[in-house]
């Protein structure tokens, strides 16, 4: 039995544009520590600007449920830009610094968010360490694919629950990060204003008028 997450987490908004979050404890399966992140998107524009940094311990599988942590640590963190394209649902990401093998370098990804809350993810990291590539050999690339479904609007499945699919190197180390369970930018998206134009007739349904 292992516990996969367990954390506490503080967020908050200031001016409206400007949003920040502080998390302590387990936040994924490998690793436990503390970390933040802060973003800036702006309303009224197409890019938004961010920053995260974690300071973690790698887990130790074999202690009582891995909470026991080992003695490999390190400071990771990134700097990020979103570009939402004119195109609905459509996300350009780029983003660099220093993962969690220590090693630097940058990712750029391209994400398509359906109506139903479906995210396809495809993207590509370039790091200054190399590792196991798909096919067995050395590369400093790494590419995937990632698919996060929402299963909360089917019948007695609780809000909030989703399925992943990954399609990437399973073995890789470098050019891995931190995987957030709090990421602003996914958590602000309902209050940008390509969502409130893509839903509105979800916000303010219209009345049907009636006939004389």
């Amino acid at each position: 039995i292992i516990l996969d997450k367990f954390y506490a987490a503080w967020t908050h908004t200031f001016y409206n544009d400007l949003h920040m979050s502080f998390i302590g404890g387990y936040p994924e399966e490998m690793f436990s520590g503390l970390g933040g992140e802060v973003l800036y998107r702006p309303f009224h524009s197409r890019l938004a600007f961010g920053a995260e940094g974690w300071q973690v311990w790698k887990r130790d599988p074999d202690t009582i449920w891995g909470t026991g942590l080992t003695d490999y640590n390190v400071f990771s963190g990134h700097m990020s830009v979103w570009y939402d394209m004119p195109i609905n649902g459509l996300t350009l990401q780029g983003r660099f610094g220093r993962f969690l093998a220590k090693d630097t370098g940058g990712t750029l990804s391209l994400t398509k968010r359906f109506r139903n809350g479906t995210r396809l993810e495809g993207y590509l990291t370039f790091t200054d360490g190399k590792d196991r590539a798909l096919f067995g050999n050395q590369s400093r690339l790494a590419q995937g694919i990632r698919l996060n479904m929402p299963l909360g609007r089917y019948k007695h499945i609780p809000e909030g629950v989703s399925t992943k699919l990954l399609v990437e190197p399973f073995q890789r180390n470098t050019g891995r990060t931190l995987e957030n369970p709090l990421p602003l930018y996914h958590m602000t998206e309902p209050f940008s204003k390509r969502h409130m134009i893509e839903y509105w007739d979800e916000i303010l349904p219209v009345k049907p008028q009636k006939t004389p």
